[in-house]
């Protein structure tokens, strides 16, 4: 007995013909990039931050609301999700309060790196800025960022 060839849409894999792929297809068939260049190993830079979460340390980064002066503590990170292609490296921090308020912001990397090389988190962006030089508030991603939030 012999098998049917296998069939394939724009693409040419199975993968593609079983509508695996995450992009979107555009008019023509053929799915787009995201644009999004980011890769998970580019965000080594939050490898410190995560550390202290995994230790249950979160309490120790000095999370604050600039503004209203809440202390927060990091609960999780939403990374490579950035629409902003001038500021693409950064991840959004998902913060409780001690009154089990959630609230986000982004947090970016430190523009200085080690003897080594390596940068870590701008330790200033783990408090909530509303303005200035570290502003980081969610802004006009807000409400895309929100339910998730709302979850908690």
């Amino acid at each position: 007995v012999a098998a049917a060839p296998a069939t394939y849409q724009s693409g040419g894999s199975p993968r593609a013909s079983a509508g695996l792929l995450s992009r979107p297809r555009t008019s023509s068939g053929w799915r787009k990039t995201s644009g999004n260049v980011n890769r998970p190993q580019d965000y080594k830079w939050l490898e410190a931050t995560l550390q202290s979460l995994s230790r249950n340390q979160g309490g120790t980064l000095g999370c604050i609301d600039i503004a209203t002066g809440q202390d927060y503590s990091p609960v999780f990170f939403v990374i490579g999700g950035c629409p902003n292609t001038f500021c693409g490296m950064q991840a959004v921090m998902y913060c409780a309060s001690w009154d089990c308020q959630m609230d986000f912001w982004w947090v970016k990397p430190s523009k200085t790196a080690d003897d080594e090389g390596n940068c870590g988190i701008e330790r200033n962006t783990l408090s909530r800025h509303a303005k200035g030089p570290y502003k980081n508030d969610p802004g006009r991603s807000k409400p895309f960022y929100k339910p998730l939030a709302d979850l908690f």
